[in-house]
């Protein structure tokens, strides 16, 4: 084993503990990409453990622990934080700050086909119906303020970059405002590494740290920004189904179609902004310091979406 390896042995030994978990035996790396998320296999049981990587606090953590809350009390399906004797959800020592669940069994699924999509449509309008009411307001990447803040924040650093004017003229000729239009709870970050299925059945959202209230046609739309692009060129089929299965339990106000072009395009440059920031000055990464890129190289820019009639 590398030092390296037994180091984040240690490390997770640490957090089964705090959990009450037992001893590592087994452990590998999960996916996701904001935070070091691994698989940990103890005597009672395989956990998923997340060592949050990305700008959030002890406090965010608990207050989306209260939006989880609340998706259970209406039986939406999901996954809910493992807390230890003393009630305490966050691992937080030497720098490190994490949380554990439950491992889900599940099937990968590296690109939805039109069924899935269906039912990830489906119950992304079931999660929009819950109300919010009582609920504390948290930062997340869909608020009104998180783009023109982060478009600004990476001229600023990178002043060079002529990419980085391309995307704040872009987002100069949006009509659309996250703040004018439905609000609801929102996930934040659909998409098919996010959901988890089992012979071909949705079983839960998962990763809610982008969770909050906002409008509900941006998290539609930042879900299709990378949703019907995961084979590398438009899916209309799968884009199609998405929405038939959203529209099975919400019909979208004429306002809101008339403004799924912008908000499809404001939720295109939120994740690329956020790529950008995430890998080149948050944490810095050769490797996937471009990601940033699929915005011009799958024409995100430049697509036209299909009609919605109905």
């Amino acid at each position: 084993m590398s030092l390296e390896s037994k180091v984040m042995q240690e490390t997770l030994n640490k957090i089964c503990s705090f959990f009450d978990l037992g001893e590592s035996t087994d452990f590998s790396r999960a996916p996701g990409d904001a935070n070091a998320n691994y698989f940990v296999q103890t005597p009672s049981g395989r956990y998923l453990i997340k060592i949050i990587q990305e700008q959030h606090s002890e406090e965010d953590k608990k207050i989306e622990q209260q939006y989880l809350q609340r998706l259970k009390e209406y039986s939406f399906p999901t996954t809910s934080y493992l807390s230890n004797s003393q009630g305490e959800i966050v691992y937080q020592e030497d720098k490190v700050m994490a949380m554990a669940q439950k491992e889900i069994s599940s099937t990968p699924v590296n690109q939805v086909n039109s069924e899935l999509a269906k039912q990830m449509g489906t119950t992304l309008a079931q999660l929009h119906q819950i109300p919010f009411t009582n609920l504390p307001t948290k930062k997340h990447w869909l608020e009104p303020s998180y783009l023109p803040q982060s478009l600004a924040l990476a001229q600023k650093e990178f002043p060079q970059l002529i990419e980085l004017k391309e995307l704040e003229k872009v987002f100069h000729t949006l009509s659309f405002s996250p703040d004018n239009s439905p609000q609801s709870i929102v996930h934040g970050d659909l998409y098919s590494s996010n959901a988890l299925f089992q012979k071909g059945k949705l079983l839960a959202f998962i990763d809610w740290e982008e969770v909050g209230q906002g409008s509900r046609l941006l998290d539609f739309c930042i879900t299709l920004s990378e949703l019907c692009w995961e084979g590398g060129s438009f899916d209309k089929e799968v884009y199609l189904a998405f929405y038939e299965g959203y529209r099975k339990v919400i019909c979208f106000t004429e306002e809101e179609k008339e403004h799924l072009k912008g908000a499809f395009l404001y939720g295109a440059l939120t994740r690329t902004i956020w790529r950008f920031l995430h890998t080149n000055y948050y944490y810095p990464d050769e490797k996937k310091k471009n990601r940033y890129r699929l915005f011009w190289e799958i024409g995100l820019n430049k697509q036209q979406l299909p009609e919605i009639n109905s």
